[in-house]
């Protein structure tokens, strides 16, 4: 059964992963500029624990940024995966 809850879990999914995403994007663009006012890598961290770990992760691929970092080449990947299943399991549970 379909329903708007389904919708809803998905478009805030959606739109998590896209803000985590756009958020490695911007802090490139302000590395390369040597802008002082960055975003704190707690904020990626934090961002990609709330369930955007897979935009976290693609953001630091496609941007190449801090990927030299150890502690975003450990945790990152781990939060990937607990994005993952955070979202399966929270869409069998609306659709239950």
């Amino acid at each position: 059964m379909y329903s708007q809850r389904v919708d809803a879990w998905v478009t805030a999914f959606l739109l998590l992963n896209t803000y985590a995403f756009i958020i490695f994007i911007q802090d490139k663009r302000k590395a390369k500029r040597g802008k002082p006012f960055r975003i704190p890598e707690s904020s990626f961290f934090l961002t990609a624990a709330c369930g955007g770990g897979i935009g976290t992760l693609i953001g630091m691929t496609a941007a190449r940024h801090k990927t030299q970092h150890l502690s975003f080449k450990l945790l990152l990947p781990l939060l990937f995966v607990t994005s993952v299943a955070l979202f399966m399991i929270g869409y069998q549970h609306i659709q239950a």
